[in-house]
């Protein structure tokens, strides 16, 4: 709309709009560009000129599908994709599992014990508006560490606190290590016999790689520490 006021001059006057209107003011006009003269009794006149910017309603985008596996096992990392139309940002969140890393519209998940987990994704558009989506994934359960085919094994696993390492072969050499699952190392011990305690108390609740490393090269086993 437009709403002209006149502060000056003597009345009455009269309007000669560039739409051709004559009155004073104007409402449900398209966008554009619109220029009033203006003239009082006396014949002086006056001109000025206003735009319309275009009022535009964007409406909540939807997000494009997740793409990446829908039947799972636990304790293994899987990526998932959403291709992302124009300018959008994405934010993933999850449940049953956890977010090892992510890009824009990309993300690798850690799925837990299940038998269910959630996968969430949230999409801002270059306007601000937003859309969500998600997807459940059945999680198949697949028990950690128990079989020893590798040359080692961890028990319990899941842990609270100490674990017992068994190693098939003691070639002199072996170390194990325990580290987080951005590769920090959480402690290290050089392996003697066949059996061997840690005690990792201290450590955080999560998902930590016991590696270990001998004359054949290296193993990783996943621990679940509560």
């Amino acid at each position: 709309a437009l709403d002209l006021s006149v502060v000056s001059g003597n009345a009455p006057y009269t309007y000669a709009w560039s739409n051709s209107a004559s009155t004073e003011d104007q409402s449900d006009l398209p966008a554009g560009s619109y220029t009033v003269t203006v003239t009082d009794d006396s014949l002086l006149t006056a001109t000025a000129t206003a735009e319309i910017i275009e009022d535009r309603q964007f409406q909540d985008p939807v997000v494009g599908a997740i793409t990446g596996p829908l039947s799972v096992q636990s304790w293994k990392p899987y990526s998932y994709v959403v291709t992302p139309p124009g300018q959008s940002e994405f934010e993933w969140t999850v449940s049953g599992g956890e977010i090892l890393s992510t890009t824009s519209n990309t993300a690798e998940i850690l799925w837990h014990a299940g038998p269910d987990g959630t996968l969430y994704i949230q999409e801002k558009d270059q306007h601000g508006c937003y859309g969500n989506d998600s997807t459940q994934v059945p999680i198949l359960f697949v028990g950690i560490d128990e079989a020893v085919e590798s040359g080692f094994r961890i028990f319990p696993n899941p842990s609270d606190g100490l674990i017992t390492i068994e190693v098939l072969e003691i070639t002199g050499n072996e170390k194990v290590e325990v580290r987080d699952l951005h590769g920090r190392l959480i402690q290290s011990r050089a392996i003697t016999s066949n059996s061997t305690q840690l005690n990792l108390g201290n450590m955080a609740s999560g998902v930590y790689n016991v590696i270990l490393t001998n004359e054949n090269g290296t193993t990783n086993r996943k621990l679940i520490f509560n």
